[in-house]
């Protein structure tokens, strides 16, 4: 039997059902957009359900999180939004519920380390107002400054933890990574452009000037694009970025300031950036434009939300030996095949029959992951690939993206706030922007000083 404020529910959607303003659940879901409904203003969805009298309330938390731009942002639908900027909307959603409880589920996934700091100051000080927090993360960070206690949740094949007498606290269980992929994975350098031939797809010392396989030029002075669903902000940016097969390129910058939008240029999806693509030195337009028909089998893709990219209807494995299939595979090479490739991606077998609907999101990533790379493509293109990965499960990512780069001569692009990802990847970084003023690069003691800067603003 459960309580919330003294009455019985049957569960935490019951209480949030059943129960009003200060005597309800609020709750902050994993994927970003799934907390809000995607043809609704953000401002009218908040409005919907506040149990808070002045909305002001409202500005001042989003301020306190870092969003500068509220009103704008309230005027936008779901997509028109970075999901960093949709996952602190969703703690202003749940905390405008005024409720006794808020449950979040990896509500830091998105953030960069500012947002994340300032997500914790503004839980802590919710929380010395009486409100209980249930808290699901892998963010030791995170779990440091709002946790008071700790529960540990394992499958039940794995061992029981024992617990450290000096700190009190439970350790993860060891665990063995397949012998294929080392547990620790080293900081390695970018392949060298003279080892690398695209038109052999591997590692060789044959060419010494590799093509450009991708440029991305993004124009210093724009209008704003404009969709059926309304306006998106103006974008400006310098510089561009270019990848040769082998290579990897890493975009960071805070939460909002354009990396999704610039991945979604070189996909060929709604962006607010005027961007020039080129593929192998010819111009690509955005989808349906014939030039895409270039980049079908050439390109891949993990989105931030990674479900997207699965067939909601297949299940796992039939998903990933599919796209082996479509490279000419026959069907027991196809199976055999996309066994490997999840295995390395640490996709666990009783997860194989599975649909991509009762996975989690960590699981979804990579098995999204597994999928992508079953294509062989020239170019990976990943938006926060690790978001939701433990520790453990990050070395699988880290350790099929390496073994891409370096057996099949994939150039990754991704966008991430994980700047041991851009060290072990030894990838070239870009710094993304909102503020006009460039920075000379990553954070202080955080990765590589930046190659280039887009200004988004």
């Amino acid at each position: 039997m459960h309580t919330l404020a003294g009455e019985a529910i049957s569960g935490l959607a019951a209480a949030a059902r059943s129960t009003k303003g200060a005597n309800g659940a609020a709750f902050v879901l994993q994927e970003p957009s799934a907390n809000f409904a995607p043809h609704l203003k953000l401002g009218e969805q908040l409005a919907d359900f506040s149990a808070v009298a002045n909305p002001e309330d409202w500005f001042r938390w989003g301020e306190q999180l870092g969003l500068a731009e509220m009103r704008r942002l309230l005027g936008q639908l779901p997509e028109q939004c970075s999901g960093g900027e949709l996952q602190r909307l969703a703690l202003v959603a749940a905390l405008a519920q005024n409720p006794r409880l808020l449950v979040a589920d990896e509500p830091t996934a998105a953030l960069d380390a500012a947002s994340r700091d300032a997500w914790c100051r503004l839980v802590r000080q919710q929380c010395a107002q009486g409100l209980a927090v249930l808290l699901v993360s892998h963010d030791e960070t995170v779990l440091e400054r709002v946790a008071h206690r700790r529960v540990a949740v394992r499958a039940a094949s794995e061992p029981t933890p024992t617990r450290d007498p000096t700190s009190g606290r439970t350790p993860a269980p060891p665990v063995a990574l397949p012998t294929a992929l080392p547990l620790k994975i080293p900081v390695a350098p970018a392949m060298p452009p003279d080892r690398l031939d695209p038109s052999a797809g591997n590692p060789t010392r044959a060419a010494t000037n590799p093509p450009t396989l991708l440029r991305v030029a993004v124009a210093p002075e724009l209008a704003p694009a404009s969709t059926s669903a309304g306006s998106w902000p103006s974008t400006r940016a310098p510089g561009p970025i270019q990848l040769s097969a082998g290579s990897c390129t890493a975009l960071v910058g805070p939460s909002g300031s354009g990396k999704t939008s610039l991945l979604n240029a070189v996909l060929g999806l709604p962006t607010p950036l005027d961007a020039r693509v080129e593929w192998r030195g010819m111009p690509l337009l955005p989808w349906p434009d014939a030039s895409r028909s270039r980049t079908v089998g050439a390109m891949a893709a993990v989105l931030q939300e990674a479900r997207q990219t699965l067939n909601p209807y297949r299940p796992v494995f039939d998903g990933v030996a599919a796209a082996f299939r479509r490279r000419g595979e026959d069907k027991d090479a196809s199976r055999r095949h996309a066994e490997r490739e999840l295995h390395a991606a640490g996709v666990a077998e009783e997860l194989w029959n599975r649909r991509p609907g009762s996975l989690s999101v960590g699981q979804a990533q990579r098995v999204a992951l597994a999928q992508a790379l079953a294509v062989r493509p020239a170019l990976l293109v990943c938006d926060e690939p690790t978001s939701a990965q433990d520790a453990r499960h990050k070395q699988y990512v880290v350790a099929s993206l390496r073994r891409a780069q370096l057996e099949n001569g994939t150039a990754v692009l991704l966008a991430t706030h994980d700047f041991a990802l851009v060290e072990a990847l030894g990838a070239t970084v870009v710094t993304v922007d909102a503020r006009c003023e460039p920075r000379a690069g990553l954070p202080a003691g955080q990765g590589r000083v930046g190659d280039a800067v887009i200004i988004c603003g």
